[in-house]
This record gives C-alpha cells, sequence and structure tokens, in this order.
C-alpha cells in the first residue's frame, strides 16, 4: 500500500490534470469530478483574450 505524502484535494487532483495536459502540450483535460472538458492557461494564452467565462485556468482574470 502507498503512503500519501500530502492530502488528496480536488484542488491537488486538478492542478496534477492541469500539469500534465501542459506538459503534453494538449488544450486541455477532462475535469475528474464534472467529466467536462477544461482549457490550459496555455490555450488560452495562444488565444490572446478573455472570453469572460470565468474559466478556471484563465490567465487574463488579475487583470480584470
Amino acid at each position: 500500500m502507498e503512503i500519501l505524502k500530502e492530502p488528496v484535494s480536488l484542488q491537488n487532483i486538478v492542478a496534477e490534470a492541469h500539469r500534465q495536459a501542459t506538459e503534453a502540450g494538449e488544450d486541455g483535460y477532462v475535469d475528474p469530478l464534472t467529466g467536462l472538458f477544461v482549457f490550459t492557461s496555455g490555450y488560452h494564452l495562444s488565444r490572446g483574450y478573455c472570453c469572460n467565462s470565468s474559466c478556471r485556468h484563465c490567465p487574463f482574470f488579475e487583470n480584470q
């Protein structure tokens, strides 16, 4: 049995899914909780603008 070194939380699971998708050069990933497709921050940057949909990884949100 593997002993976890940090608590497993939805935030950790989402961060790992985002990291894996980004490293693989993918535009997004399937949300582990909802099953919906979520765009990565890299995809948003390549698009070049905010769509004002409150996307989870929106890099433009801080500027609004």
